[in-house]
């Protein structure tokens, strides 16, 4: 009989999470370069296009940029154990 290998679930799990992140950001990416370069939002040389409209262009980018940022970073926040404590990231030397 043929048996099929089976996946390590932790491996299993990081590629879950490799593929969300990436789906995540390219839909943003699309979303972004669609709403910025195709409509023309994100450059200020239309005339057509009233201030207000790019104002609110960027306000949306900045914010959806951290919105993901937060998302990523609660994705992958159980796997990778970043200790982010100020003064204590490089090691002590003794000469």
């Amino acid at each position: 009989m043929n048996q099929q290998p089976r996946i390590d679930p932790e491996i299993k799990q990081q590629f879950k999470k490799i593929w969300l992140s990436l789906f995540i950001w390219v839909v943003w990416l699309n979303v972004n370069m669609i709403a910025g370069v195709i409509f023309d939002l994100g450059f200020f040389d239309n005339p057509l296009i009233p201030v207000w409209a790019h104002v609110l262009f960027f306000i949306w980018f900045l914010s959806s940029f951290l919105g993901m940022s937060w998302i990523t970073y609660h994705i992958w926040g159980r796997t990778l154990h970043i200790p982010f404590r100020i003064g204590h990231h490089l090691p002590t030397r003794h000469h």
